[in-house]
């Protein structure tokens, strides 16, 4: 048995440690592209938004939501997604309830009609501003699935910005 044990424990331990250092730059070539995914996706929204925001500012019609909500639709996938493989993860579970519920949920696109001008003016800067907010934590959410192991800690724990910025 001895004998058997010296030749065995040499080669399984060779085996595991072979296929740990094929497929750790594996997982992070894939934790990259899932950021990359994200944060693209991400920006894409902003983008729609903001185009859907000036023409809404200027316009006596209201502007198509179509592209909005299907980049609006992506992101949410992509959150899901993250949530999916982090359960425990607070961060992605709360831009989702923003994206949904929050400033980028149904009021969006809804009351622009009865505003007058300045209200308009201000509705849309803020809205801007909520806009910003969310993309730079949705980058640092995606900043932080490149290295999920060092984020454990700041993505499980409650994010400051819980509260929905007034839109």
């Amino acid at each position: 048995m001895q004998p058997l044990l010296e030749v065995l424990l040499p080669l399984i331990v060779g085996a595991v440690l072979t296929l740990v250092a094929k497929e750790f730059p594996r997982a992070q070539d894939r934790n990259r592209d899932r950021a990359r995914q994200l944060l693209s996706s991400a920006h894409a929204f902003r983008h729609a938004c903001e185009r859907w925001l000036d023409v809404r500012l200027t316009a006596q019609s209201t502007p198509s939501t179509a592209e909005l909500r299907t980049r609006q639709e992506d992101l949410a996938w992509q959150l899901e997604h993250v949530i999916s493989r982090h359960p425990c993860w607070r961060w992605p579970r709360r831009l989702l309830e923003h994206l949904q519920e929050g400033p980028f949920g149904p009021g969006l696109t809804s009351g622009w009609t009865r505003l007058r001008p300045e209200e308009r003016r201000a509705r849309h800067a803020e809205t801007h501003r909520a806009l910003d907010e969310f993309v730079r934590h949705t980058a640092r959410l995606a900043a932080r699935m490149e290295h999920p192991l060092l984020s454990r800690r700041e993505m499980r724990s409650e994010p400051v910005w819980t509260r929905h910025p007034r839109a």
